[in-house]
Protein backbone atom coordinates (compact mmCIF):
# COMPACT_ATOMS: atom_id res chain seq x y z
CA UNK A 1 0.00 0.00 0.00
CA UNK A 2 2.94 1.94 0.77
CA UNK A 3 4.68 1.67 -2.61
CA UNK A 4 0.91 2.90 -4.73
CA UNK A 5 0.79 5.67 -2.34
CA UNK A 6 4.05 7.03 -2.98
CA UNK A 7 3.56 6.21 -6.88
CA UNK A 8 0.06 8.50 -6.29
CA UNK A 9 2.34 11.56 -5.27
CA UNK A 10 3.16 12.30 -8.84
CA UNK A 11 0.04 12.01 -11.00
CA UNK A 12 -1.36 15.27 -9.47
CA UNK A 13 -1.57 17.78 -11.64
CA UNK A 14 -1.06 20.71 -9.32
CA UNK A 15 1.34 23.56 -9.41
CA UNK A 16 2.14 23.03 -5.60
CA UNK A 17 5.23 20.86 -4.95
CA UNK A 18 5.04 20.36 -1.52
CA UNK A 19 6.25 17.08 -0.93
CA UNK A 20 4.47 16.59 2.29
CA UNK A 21 1.09 17.95 1.28
CA UNK A 22 1.28 15.67 -1.78
CA UNK A 23 1.86 12.85 0.27
CA UNK A 24 -1.57 13.49 2.27
CA UNK A 25 -3.32 13.84 -0.88
CA UNK A 26 -2.57 10.82 -2.01
CA UNK A 27 -2.95 8.60 1.32
CA UNK A 28 -6.94 9.98 1.34
CA UNK A 29 -7.02 9.48 -2.17
CA UNK A 30 -5.84 5.70 -2.13
CA UNK A 31 -7.48 4.87 0.92
CA UNK A 32 -11.05 6.78 0.16
CA UNK A 33 -10.80 8.77 3.34
CA UNK A 34 -11.64 12.41 3.96
CA UNK A 35 -8.23 14.20 4.66
CA UNK A 36 -9.43 17.43 7.45
CA UNK A 37 -7.84 20.50 7.12
CA UNK A 38 -7.29 23.92 7.23
CA UNK A 39 -5.18 24.71 4.55
CA UNK A 40 -5.83 26.97 2.48
CA UNK A 41 -3.56 25.82 -0.49
CA UNK A 42 -4.64 22.21 -0.52
CA UNK A 43 -8.31 23.46 -0.52
CA UNK A 44 -7.62 25.18 -4.00
CA UNK A 45 -6.45 21.57 -5.14
CA UNK A 46 -8.38 18.76 -6.45
CA UNK A 47 -8.41 14.77 -6.73
CA UNK A 48 -8.44 13.51 -3.84
CA UNK A 49 -11.94 13.55 -0.99
CA UNK A 50 -11.22 16.52 1.70
CA UNK A 51 -12.88 18.34 4.02
CA UNK A 52 -11.60 22.10 4.72
CA UNK A 53 -12.20 23.92 8.43
CA UNK A 54 -11.63 27.66 8.71
CA UNK A 55 -8.78 28.13 11.16
CA UNK A 56 -9.79 29.78 13.59
CA UNK A 57 -7.37 31.29 16.27
CA UNK A 58 -7.92 31.65 19.73
CA UNK A 59 -4.84 34.29 20.33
Amino acid sequence: MVVRILADTNVFNWDHKDPADRLLAATAKIEATELWHTDTRLKKLKGFPQRYFVNVSTT
